[in-house]
């Protein structure tokens, strides 16, 4: 069965507006079927924020895990990467990135 063989339903709720939640959300209403989204809080703000919509299939490691930092750093920091999320003093950013590099231990 290939997309265009199935029976779209009229209207859905799709719970969560994170990328996954929006990106069926889109692909839905792109065919014809009338969507509401339902969030608890803001678009992106939940796992969506803490890894930037970053879906990797390569890269399933947990995000705490050692290597994960340095090799992530080095295209964090890089413009022609495929993240790159130009540096700027946020609070919310730099405790995360801090908690993230504190809890990066291999006993963790």
């Amino acid at each position: 069965m290939t997309v265009r063989d199935y029976r779209f339903p009229n209207s859905v709720t799709v719970v969560g507006a994170g990328v996954v939640g929006l990106s069926v959300a889109w692909f839905l209403q792109s065919r014809g079927v009338d969507v509401t989204v339902l969030e608890r809080r803001r678009v992106a703000a939940g796992a969506s924020w803490g890894n930037a919509g970053w879906l990797a299939p390569t890269l399933a490691v947990p995000l705490p895990e050692p290597a994960t930092l340095r090799a992530g750093l080095a295209g964090f920091l890089t413009p022609t990467a495929p993240l790159y999320v130009p540096l700027r003093v946020d609070p919310v950013l730099v405790r995360f990135l801090w908690s993230l590099a504190r809890n990066r231990t291999a006993r963790r």
